[in-house]
């Protein structure tokens, strides 16, 4: 078999360093990194992390090749910033996001430990998330201080019948799989028809507003000059 050796995935071979840097030479203020033997779930972490950085313009991610284990990082910050400290502060903030849900947690496991019993496995759950939604309290409101730029997208309306606005990740991800499995094949198909009904709509209004683009310059006059 031709399949390369499982440890070729989070090995380092010699001479190559784990992360590489370069300079875009056609936009200013924008590099990419590559980060050696990783994968989706460094880069989807680390694209999220940037991505609430004001100063990033723009942050995105991609795996060149299935078997070959590296990411491509590409960064573009404002004149305020560059691609290196953008990088190196999302590295930092996710470092103290992970040290706090470790903390509270190894509390809790303590707490527990204490009383001479272990946390039962759905408490564990219940540790980190309570650790996940004190870190995103505050990000809301540090980010409710920030001046918005634009008026929010409204949400998508869902086929789902029911929903739990104090609920946890956990309870409305067991909430939508229980609605799906239980309900009926009428009620199956009203929720696809809804849904192709939906992307027609917006293909409409996509395509109306193509065609009074289209309108508004073919009535601009034509300017022409006649040489001496």
């Amino acid at each position: 078999m031709n399949a390369p050796d499982r440890y070729e995935r989070f090995v380092v071979p010699e001479g190559v360093a784990k992360v590489s840097y370069e300079r875009d030479t056609k936009i200013i203020n924008a590099a990419s990194f590559t980060i050696e033997r990783e994968d989706h779930t460094v880069g989807n972490i680390l694209r999220m992390q940037l991505h609430r950085d004001e100063n990033v313009l723009f942050a995105g991610y991609k795996l060149p090749h299935p078997l070959k284990y590296k990411i491509i990082i590409r960064i573009h910050t404002t004149s305020q910033s560059s691609p290196m400290q953008a990088y190196n502060q999302a590295i930092n903030d996710l470092d103290k996001e992970l040290d706090h849900l470790k903390n509270a947690f190894e509390a809790e496991l303590a707490r527990h430990s204490g009383s001479g019993r272990q946390p039962r496995d759905d408490e564990r759950s219940e540790i980190f998330i309570q650790g996940r939604d004190h870190h995103m309290a505050n990000e809301k409101s540090s980010n409710e201080n920030l001046p918005s730029h634009a008026a929010p997208t409204p949400a998508m309306t869902s086929c789902r019948k029911k929903k739990k606005d104090d609920a946890t990740f956990l309870e409305d991800v067991r909430d939508h799989i229980d609605e799906f499995i239980h309900a009926s094949m009428e009620e199956h198909k009203n929720c696809f028809k809804k849904t192709v009904k939906k992307m027609f709509g917006m293909s409409k209004v996509v395509a109306q507003r193509n065609s009074e683009i289209k309108e508004v310059e073919s009535s601009l006059p034509l300017r022409t000059t006649l040489a001496d």
